[in-house]
């Protein structure tokens, strides 16, 4: 140690040592600074400041070595070689990159930093080749192995002190160990050698002089300062951007988080909601048909028994009583059904059933329906039917059903004149079908404009006055523009105050298929009761007393015998106990319904008995409801309140065998 001190105080000049100093140091911090921004990151990037901060630690070992070298004061004149020169900061800066890429991408700091410390001590080696002095060099091999010791276990540790520590106290520890492993290497290198002066060695003219030698170490030194503190400064900015990105993307993910924890919430919600509506509408569907049920089993009571005391001889004033009953009745089952069928619509519980339809024959049975009402009303009644294809084919009760809605307003809601319904086909250009137009005018009260903007709503009348005056729901037209749309038509109105109105829809149909005379002619007149036979026997089961007196007394044209059941036990105990021609089966009852009924005379062991037909008579008249019934075994269905003639038309073909029988299921 004394012996490199003595050489750095009496041979060098310390004026160029501390520059030597300085420009190791500013090297040392650049290298440090450039290889902390390859940590992470692309790997084409990574490599990129490795490969920088070997250039900057070579060019940084060879600046400090010269330096040191002009430090160096041996009284003769000197020289370096300009190949040995050049080619030694080569060495330093490939050895360098090599020690770094060990260190770092491959992690293996200790064995990186050795390489580190040995590009060191090879420029330090291969720069004094190149140094040349009229004299002979002589080597102190231990002075020698020291300095290599020093420069590759200080190169190791520089490394490790970097690795250590992040940010800006990494980098100054390792460039203050970096910084002492480069000039303990070089001093202690420059301690190993003696020079014996010898006037035989000349220095040759083509060696580099000294003042060059200074110059172009002063410019590799003014770069590397220059380098160092523009790595320096972009090193601060990078850190500063990381920083700023780095918490943006810490509020970002935040952010993302509390989102993701609201929607979490808001799917739960959601989800609760979603079973909540779905719950809230199976009961409304549920409660649907509670109601259809227990309105239509009172109202089957009130019409049936006004129907069938109408059949009789009765005073004027009862007669007309009873009329009053009949009609609040029927007027009291279509705001029912009404409600009905816009909850079918809006459950999306209506489905399309296209069939064969005559147009003409569709306008002429509504004429045959809707013109004794008008009459009576002293109203006109007109149709007119264009020309088209004698068949059509489309989903006709439903466009029977908005056309009696819109007749049925027209003539609640005129005075005086009359109503007239319009009919055309027109085709469909390209697609082989029709777009049938039905209109219905009237000479009525009209509508203004904003009247027509909500007309069509669900319980909207004009206004309140006439729901007031003329009564009904509101229904009608919310319900005919829901089918309008479900059969993928359009309905809409033209009208003004005082001065009429002309409703009108239009829907796409296709050409009929069917060769025979579809049914939509007019309803038959009513006809006498069908020829049974006093022997033959009907089974009513009905839970209700006054529907089986009213059943009985709607039956009696019939001539035959009729025994009563309360429940579905009862009724199939009755069927196995005897013959029975027809079986009237109500499904709502206690103790067993009737569609258990019908499945446990189907089972039955007796074939015969086991076909007995068996006709569904129910409340329950929502859509799909007869089809349902239908396949659960029952032969045929009438809905509550009964018709009576429909009654006696259903009884009378089983009882009379004018519908395939019990023969052909027992077969």
């Amino acid at each position: 140690m004394l012996r490199v001190l003595a050489c750095i105080t009496e041979q060098h000049d310390l004026r160029f040592v501390a520059l030597a100093g300085v420009i190791c140091c500013l090297a040392c911090y650049t290298a440090m600074s450039l290889l902390s921004r390859s940590d992470g990151g692309h790997r084409r990037r990574a490599f990129g400041w490795l490969a920088a901060a070997a250039l900057v630690t070579g060019s940084g070992v060879w600046s400090t070595h010269f330096v040191g070298m002009l430090a160096f004061q041996p009284a003769l004149p000197t020289g370096f070689d300009f190949g040995l020169t050049a080619l030694s900061i080569l060495v330093a800066v490939i050895l360098s990159g090599f020690g770094y890429v060990i260190a770092f991408p491959l992690g293996r700091p200790a064995l990186g930093g050795a390489v580190l410390g040995s590009a060191i001590a090879a420029m330090h080696y291969v720069g004094m080749a190149g140094y040349v002095v009229p004299a002979v060099m002589h080597w102190d091999m231990a002075y020698v192995a020291a300095s290599l010791l020093l420069g590759t276990g200080l190169g190791a540790a520089a490394i490790a002190a970097m690795r250590r520590r992040e940010g800006f106290a990494g980098r100054v520890a390792g460039a203050a160990v970096f910084a002492l492993a480069i000039c303990a290497m070089h001093f202690t290198g420059m301690a190993a050698v003696t020079l014996t002066p010898d006037p035989t060695l000349l220095v040759p003219d083509s060696i580099i002089p000294p003042q060059v030698l200074v110059i172009f170490v002063a410019v590799v030194t003014l770069a590397i300062m220059a380098f160092g503190l523009a790595g320096s400064a972009i090193d601060q900015r990078f850190a500063q951007r990381s920083a700023l990105e780095a918490a943006r993307l810490r509020d970002h993910v935040e952010e993302l988080e509390r989102t993701r924890v609201e929607l979490e919430g808001a799917t739960l919600q959601l989800k609760a909601a979603l079973g909540a509506a779905e719950e809230a509408n199976r009961a409304k569907s549920e409660f649907l048909a509670t109601i259809s049920h227990e309105v239509r089993t009172p109202l089957n009571g009130i019409l049936g028994m006004a129907a069938a005391l109408l059949r009789s001889d009765l005073e004027p004033r009862v007669r007309e009583g009873l009329t009053v009953i009949r009609q609040s009745g029927d007027a009291l089952l279509h705001i029912l059904n009404d409600i009905l069928d816009l909850s079918k619509i809006e459950a999306g519980r209506i489905t399309i059933e296209e069939s064969d339809f005559s147009l003409r024959g569709l306008v002429e049975a509504a004429e045959t329906l809707w013109a004794p009402h008008a009459r009576s009303r002293r109203l006109a009644f007109a149709s007119h039917c264009g020309d088209g294809p004698a068949l059509l084919r489309g989903d006709v009760s439903r466009i029977r059903q908005v056309l009696h809605n819109l007749i049925s307003n027209a003539i609640k809601f005129t005075h005086r004149g009359g109503v007239t319904v319009q009919a055309s086909v027109e085709p469909l250009e390209n697609t082989g079908r029709f777009r049938l137009r039905l209109s219905v005018a009237d000479t009525g009260i009209g509508l203004d404009s904003e009247q027509i903007g909500r007309i069509f709503q669900p319980f909207v009348q004009g206004d309140g006055s006439t729901t007031r005056r003329y009564g009904g729901t509101g229904l009608g037209l919310s319900i005919s523009k829901k089918l309008v749309t479900l059969l993928g038509g359009e309905i809409g109105v033209e009208s003004r105050p005082g001065e009429g109105s002309r409703f009108w829809f239009t829907v796409p149909v296709g050409p009929g298929e069917a060769r025979q005379q579809p049914e939509t002619a007019p309803p038959p007149a009513p006809v006498p009761a069908p020829a049974t036979r006093p022997e033959q026997r009907l089974l009513v089961a009905e839970d209700n007393p006054v529907n089986q007196k009213l059943v009985g007394l709607l039956l009696a044209p019939l001539g035959c015998a009729i025994d009563y059941v309360a429940n579905g036990r009862e009724a199939v105990a009755a069927v196995r106990a005897a013959r029975y021609d027809a079986v009237l089966m109500d499904v709502q009852m206690p103790e067993m319904d009737g569609i258990g009924a019908t499945r446990a005379i189907r089972a039955l062991a007796d074939p015969e008995r086991a076909a007995t037909p068996i006709i569904a008579l129910t409340a329950n008249a929502m859509q799909g409801d007869r089809e349902a019934y239908l396949r659960q075994g029952v032969d045929d269905y009438l809905s509550k309140p009964v018709d009576p003639e429909a009654l006696l038309a259903v009884v009378g073909r089983w009882l009379t065998g004018d519908v395939v029988g019990k023969a052909a299921r027992a077969a």
